[in-house]
C-alpha cells in the first residue's frame, strides 16, 4: 500500500476565521500541515520561493509577488526554501465583498483561484508599513492601512484576465448588508459540520429567510447553500490529505448527510476529479513525486 500522506495528523476542527491581521513570519514560510480558515489570505516574499499545495492543486509564490488565495481551500507548503522570508496577511471574506472589486475577483477566489500580481517597486516598502501600521494599534493609521490594503487589491483584480463567472448585483448593498453577509459566514464558518437549514441560519443571524438568501447571492456571487458545500467540501479535502479516515466517514464529518450530496460535490466543484478517492490518490502521486522517499 503506498504512504498515505499524514501531514501533522491534525485533528478533525471546524474552518476557523482568524480574522485581520498582518505578520512577518520568523524564519522561512513553512507550513507542513494542511489547514482551512475562512478568511482571505495574502503571502507577500522578500526573497526565495514557496509551493503550494491548494486544494489539490501546485500553486507557487514567487517572490515580490502580491499572492492573494481563500483560506478555505485546504493549503499545506510541500516545498519551501530556506531563505523564504516574507509577509503574511489575513483578511475577513466580507471585506472584498465590500470593496467591488472588479472581473469578479471575490467569486473566483471562493472557487479556488489564486491571484498573482506583477512585481511592483513599492509592494515591500507597503508591506513593511503595513505590518507597523497594524502593530501600532493606532485607529488613524490603521484606517490609512485598511484604504491602502483596498486600493492594493483593486491593482491585484486589474491585472488578471476576465472570467465567464457569475456576476453580482450592480447595485451594491449598504454597509448594513456587508455586516449582515459577515454574520452569515461566521455562523457557517461555526456551524458547517452540523444539520442546517436556511431558517436556522436566518434565525441565528436575525433575518428573514428568502431576504438572507437573496442578499448573500447578490454580494458573493454564489447561494448560501453553495457556500456551506464549499465549507464542508474544503473540510473533507483537509481529512483527505491528513488522515487515513475511510470516505464515508470524512462525509459524515464534514457535514455531508450522505456519500451521495459529497460525491455530487466533488463533481460540481473539482473539475476531472470524479471521486473522492481518486483526489487522495492524485495527491499522494504528487507527493511522492516530490519526495521520492521509499513507500
Amino acid at each position: 500500500m503506498g504512504r498515505r500522506i499524514l501531514i501533522g495528523a491534525e485533528q478533525a476542527e471546524s474552518v476557523r476565521a482568524l480574522g485581520f491581521r498582518v505578520w512577518k513570519p520568523g524564519g522561512p514560510f513553512h507550513m507542513p500541515a494542511a489547514h482551512t480558515h475562512s478568511d482571505v489570505e495574502v503571502n507577500f516574499l522578500l526573497s526565495g520561493g514557496v509551493t503550494y499545495l491548494h486544494g489539490g492543486v501546485v500553486a507557487t509564490v514567487k517572490p515580490l509577488h502580491f499572492t492573494a488565495f481563500w483560506g478555505g481551500v485546504p493549503h499545506c507548503t510541500i516545498s519551501s526554501g530556506d531563505g523564504s522570508q516574507g509577509f503574511i496577511m489575513t483578511l475577513p471574506s466580507a471585506w472584498l465583498l465590500e470593496w467591488q472589486l472588479p472581473h469578479n475577483v471575490p467569486a473566483r477566489l471562493f472557487s479556488g483561484e489564486v491571484f498573482s500580481g506583477s512585481p511592483n517597486p513599492t509592494d515591500p516598502h507597503l508591506l513593511e508599513r503595513w505590518l507597523m501600521d497594524f502593530d501600532s494599534g493606532a485607529a488613524d493609521r490603521r484606517r490609512i492601512l485598511l484604504l491602502e490594503i483596498q486600493a492594493r487589491f483593486h491593482r491585484l483584480a486589474l491585472e488578471q484576465p476576465e472570467a465567464a463567472v457569475r456576476t453580482t448585483a450592480k447595485n451594491f448593498a449598504p454597509r448594513s448588508g456587508l455586516v449582515q453577509v459577515g454574520r452569515i459566514t461566521d455562523c457557517i464558518a461555526r456551524r458547517y459540520r452540523e444539520p442546517l437549514s436556511v431558517d436556522g441560519i436566518a434565525a441565528e443571524v436575525g433575518l428573514h429567510g428568502k431576504y438572507m438568501m437573496r442578499l448573500f447571492k447578490q454580494l458573493s456571487g454564489m447561494s448560501v447553500w453553495e457556500y456551506v458545500c464549499r465549507m464542508r467540501l474544503s473540510h473533507a479535502q483537509r481529512l483527505l490529505l491528513t488522515t487515513d479516515m475511510k470516505v464515508i466517514d470524512i462525509a459524515l464529518d464534514a457535514g455531508f448527510a450522505s456519500l451521495g450530496p459529497f460525491y455530487r460535490a466533488f463533481a460540481a466543484y473539482c473539475p476531472g476529479i470524479e471521486r473522492p478517492l481518486d483526489y487522495r490518490r492524485g495527491l499522494e502521486r504528487l507527493v511522492r513525486r516530490r519526495d521520492p522517499r521509499p513507500a
